[in-house]
């Protein structure tokens, strides 16, 4: 289906098994997979190094690719002068007393991102 592999693959699911197939699915010369979800910090993905020395790549996209110490501070910057609408990506605003609502709908898809007041 791929004739050899594909050229890119994405694996947003933080799954170890799910990460380690989604560098073998790439073809054996250049293909390149991202890991975007996170792993649990006791979790080690297993796999025989040769899947890199034949030209395979791994790369992340933690905080969308910036890197934190030269290029989050003109990013934060930019969100304070109103170049990023972030207020979009809030779908929901409660008080403190209903944190457990606020994880609920997270987990279950049910918001973006959710404000937390805490004078409330």
């Amino acid at each position: 289906m791929t004739d050899g592999g594909v050229d890119y693959s994405f694996d947003c699911t933080g799954d170890v098994g799910v990460i380690k197939s989604a560098l073998e699915c790439c073809v054996e010369w250049g293909g390149v997979s991202c890991i975007l979800g996170l792993v649990e910090s006791s979790q080690r993905v297993k796999f025989h190094p040769a899947s890199l020395l034949w030209g395979r790549a791994w790369t992340s996209g933690l905080f969308g690719g910036y890197k934190g110490r030269t290029e989050l501070p003109g990013l934060v910057d930019r969100c304070i002068k109103g170049h990023i609408n972030l207020d979009h990506y809030i779908t929901h605003k409660l008080p403190f007393s209903k944190i457990n609502e606020a994880f609920t709908l997270l987990n279950q898809g049910g918001c973006i991102r959710c404000v937390m007041d805490y004078e409330k």
